[in-house]
């Protein structure tokens, strides 16, 4: 089975008209089609991206409409990183 690559070219300039709109197409050189495993693996990968960018917009819209969140309430980067690094030194070791 051969590797495969994606490579993902964003469109700055369609933001840039305000349309919101796609930007006008230019030439594209001939694809290489995927296969199926690695069309689901694209679009598997697209949807969790997808919502990883959804919770940090509505993060950036809440801090834009009511301010950032007071010192008080928050908890302190220290704290959060070592509660997950002991979660994950918990879980079962995983092959990558």
């Amino acid at each position: 089975m051969t590797p495969h690559r994606l490579v993902i070219t964003f469109r700055l300039d369609r933001h840039r008209a305000g349309s919101g709109g796609p930007a006008p197409c230019r030439a594209l050189p001939d694809r290489q089609p995927l296969d199926e495993h690695a069309a689901a693996s694209a679009r598997a990968y697209a949807a969790d991206q997808r919502g990883r960018v959804d919770v940090l917009a509505s993060v950036l819209e809440d801090v834009a409409a009511n301010g950032y969140p007071s010192p008080e309430t928050g908890v302190l980067w220290e704290e959060a990183r070592d509660v997950h690094l002991e979660r994950l030194a918990g879980e079962q070791p995983r092959v990558a």
